[in-house]
């Protein structure tokens, strides 16, 4: 009587601590041969339980990064289409300053498909974003930068009098700038025609420090 309840003493620790590999054998005619296929079968059940919990997580897991990644990746695509759109407009007008605004929006172009391609080359690699790289960043300049892709159409204007010129800030210059892309577009695409956006900063202390 007391080897199979020291056998399911043991068995209930290790299950306890995570082991859902544990079966007990019983011999034939045990008094307690009932309770131990009772066991083994819960077991069994809370394995595979587990199993389903573990494979519906990773099946979240993968939605939640796809839906991540596919709005990552359609916000770089409007300041490249707005640039391709630009570029087209004043070349059938010809423009007489073309050669500059060729360079302006190619120069555009190239560095939102770089960001783009650095932006899946991260979710392939790791399939998060990596931790981030601080360096001294003037964020007036950084947003003007981003501003500048909406800067030639006249339906969107951009006010950046709320930043500061001597606002640094200690931040991944990457990662922010794709805050600042993501936020850009959201209003864009938010507003309609004739979009006024102001952009503010400001520096808020926390605790004593």
């Amino acid at each position: 009587i007391i080897r199979p309840i020291e056998s399911l003493e043991e068995a209930t620790r290790r299950v306890t601590e995570g082991d859902y590999s544990v079966r007990i054998l019983s011999r034939p005619g045990e008094d307690l041969g009932a309770m131990v296929t009772s066991f083994n079968r819960m077991v069994n059940e809370l394995d595979r339980a587990r199993r389903r919990i573990s494979q519906a997580e990773k099946v979240q897991a993968w939605q939640e990064i796809a839906q991540r990644l596919a709005h990552e990746v359609k916000n770089p695509l409007t300041p490249i289409r707005l640039a391709a759109e630009r570029l087209r407009r004043r070349y059938h007008a010809g423009a007489e300053d073309f050669p500059q605004v060729l360079e302006r929006t190619t120069n555009t172009i190239v560095r939102e498909t770089e960001a783009l391609t650095a932006l899946l080359n991260e979710f392939r690699s790791f399939s998060r974003l990596p931790g981030p790289s601080k360096e001294d960043v003037q964020l007036r300049r950084l947003c003007a930068e981003v501003a500048a892709v909406y800067g030639e159409d006249p339906d969107i204007s951009i006010d950046m009098n709320g930043i500061d010129d001597s606002l640094v800030i200690h931040a991944d210059r990457g990662q922010l700038r794709q805050v600042f892309v993501n936020l850009l577009t959201n209003a864009v695409e938010a507003s309609g025609r004739k979009v006024h956006v102001s952009c503010a900063a400001d520096i808020i202390e926390q605790g004593e420090d």
